[in-house]
């Protein structure tokens, strides 16, 4: 069976900074709140395993902040409801292997560090999870507009007094050591900078089987779609079409499981743009599509950490790249797009048309080819592949629906397990 070395601490690092993309505001706060937690477990001698486990529960911390306002609602010193975020990223987080590890971390990494009892013996939390609280409420304290060096002494009358309430008083001493050192702070500017450097935490990798992608798969659509009720079985949907007409063209078995993957992760990029208008219930405007737009290079970005899967990556960051050259982000013409990409456009577009939108009802079978038949006339998809989906139109919407009707079982068995505060995806931005 064929197996694949993936340097998870580089895959987790390109999906936060895609998460940090969806506003000026967020960007860079996952980079500089591992470096926070890296620099901070590093004085207290934490041993270079357990500094990687910071560090990637630090990458993941705000995944399961759905929306703009979740997002900046993070942001505030004072909020009172961080703990809905963070029960969300653990119910994301807990039940895939990769990353099961640090689920406990991000759930409790806004809980204060005498939450539980009042002579401070707290066994439940991970030290992991207070060292990641400080970091994070570090971070919103700085106004990245002004100078650090002349913010420190601020931020430091700010948090030491909540020591042994708040903060933990070991997390506390180590930050009050290290922040008086301005290397500290400049680390801290260039973090967002450059690929920083944690030093002494070994590499993580993972040797995953096809089957291990597979999930990783699941995880990541799962992210994508559950934002939203009317998305929660798009990339299913896309991903079951697109193996089909793999299969119809005469892709490999190895080569229509890639396909598979591929759908579950064409929209991945999508971590990085405003729920607000992936759930618009109408027509994007100019201004509106442009913020769209950048998902696909943002998928190859996150991709990236993936690039020994062959196919993969081109065929998720092209797949709104047109033959006549007409598509984005790259404006590839027809020679330069695999047949895969071109695969995967067709799959995406035949199942955006027949599946419910916020906006409309799916369109009919006769309706969804008659415009994907256009499509093809006017030089923008891959004729062959079109024709093969007409041929067995009926078949294709069988694929599709069967797939979505399971992932929206999925979906609705994810949030009836919720606690009942995250009983339903929050829109309200």
């Amino acid at each position: 069976m064929q197996r694949f070395m993936i340097n998870v601490l580089d895959l987790t690092t390109s999906i936060s900074r895609a998460m940090d993309m969806v506003s000026p505001v967020i960007m860079g706060h996952h980079q500089r709140v591992a470096y926070l937690s890296y620099a901070l477990g590093r004085a207290m001698e934490t041993s270079p395993e357990r500094l990687a486990l910071i560090v990637l529960s630090a990458s993941l911390h705000d995944i399961g902040a759905m929306s703009l306002l979740d997002r900046k609602r993070a942001l505030d010193f004072e909020e009172k409801n961080h703990h809905v975020h963070a029960e969300m990223g653990y119910n994301h987080l807990k039940d895939f292997p990769l990353f099961s590890s640090v689920a406990n971390v991000v759930r409790y990494h806004h809980h204060p560090w005498n939450f539980y009892s009042d002579d401070n013996s707290d066994d439940t939390i991970p030290e992991a999870a207070h060292i990641l609280h400080l970091a994070d409420r570090i971070d919103v304290l700085v106004d990245y507009s002004r100078n650090l060096l002349e913010q420190a002494d601020t931020i430091r009358a700010t948090v030491l007094p909540m020591s042994g309430t708040v903060f933990s008083p070991l997390v506390i001493d180590a930050f009050h050591a290290q922040s008086i050192k301005e290397s500290f702070w400049l680390e801290l500017l260039s973090a967002t900078q450059t690929d920083h450097a944690f030093r002494n935490i070994p590499e993580i990798h993972a040797d995953w089987s096809l089957l291990n992608i597979v999930e990783f798969s699941w995880f990541m659509a799962r992210l994508i779609d559950f934002r939203c009720s009317f998305t929660a079985t798009h990339s299913s949907g896309v991903s079951a079409v697109a193996e089909w007409l793999a299969n119809l063209v005469g892709f490999s078995q190895n080569e229509c499981q890639m396909m598979m993957i591929a759908g579950f992760l064409h929209d991945i990029g999508k971590l990085g743009v405003p729920t607000e208008l992936i759930n618009k219930n109408g027509k994007l405007t100019d201004e509106e599509f442009n913020q769209v737009k950048p998902h696909a290079y943002l998928t190859r970005k996150i991709l990236a950490p993936l690039k020994n899967l062959p196919g993969l990556v081109d065929w998720c960051s092209f797949h709104h790249e047109r033959l006549d050259g007409s598509g984005y982000p790259y404006r590839l013409d027809s020679q330069q797009i695999p047949l895969g990409a071109k695969i995967l456009a067709v799959a995406d577009i035949f199942t955006a048309l027949i599946e419910d939108r916020p906006y409309r009802k799916g369109l009919k079978i006769t309706k969804a080819l008659e415009i994907i038949q256009d499509q093809v006339k006017n030089g923008l998809l891959d004729h062959r592949v079109v024709s093969l989906l007409s041929e067995e139109a009926e078949m294709a919407k069988y694929v599709c629906l069967t797939s979505q009707k399971y992932a929206q079982t999925r979906y609705r068995d994810f949030f009836d397990a919720l606690p009942e505060c995250l009983q339903a995806p929050r829109y309200d931005a």
